[in-house]
């Protein structure tokens, strides 16, 4: 087994709770219907969002049109749903951070939206030395080309970055590329693993 030199970490659901239910319940009560009929409006258009391919404004349009509901008049109701219902991981963070010190590449290979980008970075993070969102790079997870993106980006071989994911399909992608992979449970498994590897945390 090749040494690790490269952590790479998803976003939601690893770095920060899971947004989805926050979210989904937050963008109903904006629009007034139930969260199930938001949630089944929302998913089918969540992919053509994600790799940049519509931006907010047409994403809130065809959802609203699916719902027939006035679109919101907030610019960002995404942006707005990040600033009310955003809650970090502090002890992630500080893992990244202590890796970062401790003389790896820490990078955040990420599924999501430009105005989730633009909220990610004015948060000033500074512990991630490369950044890889889907919506900038065309692609999303589990589509190979991202993470073909990623190593291409960081520059290493696919042995030597551990992939850290909240969903098996990503996880198993990430293998099937070369890479070595966690299924993220939680922060004291991810140490344990970390541990097994010989990894610095």
């Amino acid at each position: 087994m090749e040494q690790i030199k490269c952590v790479i970490f998803d976003w939601g659901g690893v770095l920060i709770d899971e947004p989805r239910p926050y979210f989904f319940r937050f963008w109903a009560n904006k629009l007034a219907v139930p969260v199930a009929a938001y949630q089944k409006a929302h998913l089918p258009l969540l992919a053509e969002f994600e790799t940049g391919r519509i931006d907010e404004k047409v994403f809130w349009s065809r959802l609203c049109s699916e719902l027939n509901v006035a679109e919101p008049q907030n610019s960002s109701l995404w942006r707005e749903a990040f600033e009310v219902e955003y809650r970090p991981r502090e002890q992630m963070f500080s893992l990244a951070e202590k890796l970062h010190n401790n003389g790896y590449v820490v990078a955040l290979l990420s599924n999501t939206e430009m105005p989730s980008v633009k909220f990610f970075r004015e948060q000033n993070y500074d512990m991630f030395d490369e950044l890889i969102f889907s919506c900038e790079e065309g692609f999303a997870k589990p589509d190979r080309r991202i993470y073909q993106i990623a190593l291409e980006r960081l520059r290493i071989e696919p042995g030597e970055g551990l992939f850290i994911d909240d969903r098996d399909q990503n996880i198993e992608a990430a293998k099937q590329l070369g890479l070595q992979a966690v299924l993220f449970e939680s922060i004291d498994q991810l140490r344990r693993h970390f541990n097994r590897l010989g990894i610095r945390h």
